[in-house]
């Protein structure tokens, strides 16, 4: 395994997927579809009503603009060309990473899509 800083790190898939469907309506469940049809004479009187309902699987659903904010941060990150020079500590190798880096970072930590391993 590869380590930055003497701390190994990694993507959490499950939760990248809570960050990126965090509401409950996005969740797959079934949908039930009433329709109401109402029949009327010359007069405008409702002679009859045919009511149908329909129940089907919904799948689940992202927050698409999470998913792109999360997509960017995870290029940010993985796609850096500066190096993180440890020697000296880690938060002074993160020290000289541009401003963006440090963003993704933090936030894909404190997310805990991005976390360390423990050893």
């Amino acid at each position: 395994m590869i380590e930055s800083g003497g701390i190994t790190y990694y993507i959490d898939f499950d939760a990248l997927d809570t960050v990126i469907a965090t509401d409950k309506s996005l969740e797959a469940q079934d949908v039930t579809e009433t329709k109401t049809k109402e029949y009327l004479d010359d007069k405008g009187k409702v002679m009859s009503t045919d009511v149908t309902t329909r129940t089907y699987p919904k799948s689940k659903e992202i927050d698409g603009a999470r998913y792109d904010c999360i997509g960017l941060m995870l290029q940010v990150i993985m796609n850096g060309d500066a190096e993180i020079d440890d020697t000296l500590g880690m938060d002074r190798g993160l020290a000289g990473m541009p401003l963006n880096w440090k963003i993704a970072f933090n936030t894909l930590k404190n997310c805990g899509v991005l976390k360390a391993i423990e050893e």
